[in-house]
């Protein structure tokens, strides 16, 4: 996660942004942003995080994961895996009024190199470190939101971030899981415009 923020920070140079930037992030982006306003606190202005947590995964967490990876490895059951990663990212609610982004992702999942999504997600899900402790020391504005339904990273999680930095509120987003930009795309904007605005 370390790195990832230095590539960030790196992209940030290359692009000739010198002046503070809102960060947004989901999940993974998530994890990242605020490692970006540790490293570098004059380019991060304000943060919007969805999905996300700033802890270190639990032991039940990490299991699951190496579980899923090792399963997701084996094309004979690509069915299975399809159906279980897309339950676990969509909420019931968006699964029955808009299969058509469960098809999408399942069909994405097998566009991607297996060992690059495996040793991704072990990367993230599993050897991720926790950066809670040190959140005081983000003091940027920042609106973290989870979904109702999320079972992959709990709004509890996202409560937790929220409580640790001084300048933050909490949202959770009701008939939504773990992608909430993509669930629900107009409440999602809503909340980033009005928190920009603000």
């Amino acid at each position: 996660m370390d790195e990832c923020a230095e590539a960030a920070v790196q992209v940030l140079d290359a692009a000739g942004l010198r002046k503070s930037v809102v960060l947004l992030g989901t999940s993974w982006g998530g994890f990242v942003a605020p490692r970006i306003a540790l490293r570098a606190p004059d380019r991060v202005r304000s943060m919007v995080l969805f999905n996300t947590s700033a802890e270190r995964p639990t032991a039940f967490n990490r299991a699951n994961a190496m579980l899923l990876t090792t399963l997701f490895a084996i094309g004979a059951l690509d069915g299975v895996v399809n159906h279980l990663i897309t339950s676990a990212l969509l909420g019931p609610q968006t699964r029955r009024s808009q299969p058509q982004i469960e098809a999408c992702l399942a069909m994405q999942l097998r566009t991607w190199d297996r060992r690059a999504v495996i040793n991704t997600v072990r990367s993230v899900l599993v050897g991720r470190d926790g950066v809670l402790d040190a959140l005081p020391g983000v003091s940027v504005p920042a609106l973290i939101v989870s979904g109702e339904q999320d079972t992959i990273l709990p709004s509890v999680l996202s409560w937790r971030i929220a409580e640790k930095m001084p300048n933050a509120r909490h949202v959770e987003v009701p008939g939504a899981a773990h992608l909430v930009p993509l669930e629900v795309p107009n409440a999602a904007n809503s909340l980033i415009l009005d928190f920009i605005r603000e």
